[in-house]
């Protein structure tokens, strides 16, 4: 018997704010649902890139039974098989479309017309036939710049546009590297401790 039958679930996305469900999606319609993964490393991974930590602590064995909608991950994680069914390649991870950029969209296309010089492209992969949403948010500015080392202004003639999976990576990248930094000086700390401990026991 395949996991899919041992373990039921809602073919609801739990992602906050996603409204797909498959009652009420056209038949036609082309997302499907995917649950958890079994691997606690890969699962913890989605928990991070879904900020779905507290929402699963309450009842750990919730997430089990939850599901994640295509909407939510890369094309390239996903792939049919030859009878039909939409799967996810192995490692792949959700990604997660943050809940102010339905507005900061409406007000791009206010102002898209005001501003035809600049280029209509994603910043980070040149990615042209998707959407497109601006970098209006401070953090997407300054996750770009601890990126890349370059400064960007308003009167940046560039790309001022990002699209849904850079920006996603683009957060993950950040929150490494601020976990990297806070790790780093964690174990600085940790070991100057050490060393001043054993400078003390050798002087007693």
């Amino acid at each position: 018997m395949s996991r899919q039958s041992k373990r039921r679930f809602e073919m609801r996305c739990c992602v906050p704010l996603c409204k797909n469900d498959a009652d009420n999606l056209p038949k036609a319609d082309e997302v499907s649902f995917h649950m958890f993964p079994e691997s606690p490393e890969l699962r913890q991974f989605w928990l991070d890139a879904l900020d779905l930590n507290e929402l699963f602590e309450r009842d750990e064995k919730s997430v089990l039974s939850a599901v994640v909608c295509s909407e939510h991950f890369a094309s390239a994680d996903l792939y049919n098989t030859k009878s039909g069914f939409r799967k996810l390649r192995v490692g792949a991870v959700p990604l997660v479309i943050q809940e102010s950029l339905e507005d900061e969209e409406i007000q791009y296309e206010e102002s898209q017309h005001e501003d035809l010089e600049q280029l209509q492209i994603c910043r980070i992969c040149l990615e042209t036939d998707t959407k497109l949403y601006p970098m209006g948010q401070s953090k997407y500015v300054e996750a770009y710049e601890n990126l890349t080392g370059f400064t960007m202004s308003d009167d940046d003639r560039l790309s001022q546009t990002l699209c849904p999976e850079c920006m996603q990576r683009l957060i993950n990248h950040d929150k490494f590297r601020e976990k990297s930094l806070k790790a780093e000086l964690v174990l600085t700390e940790l070991l100057n401790k050490t060393e001043s401990k054993i400078k003390d026991d050798e002087l007693k």
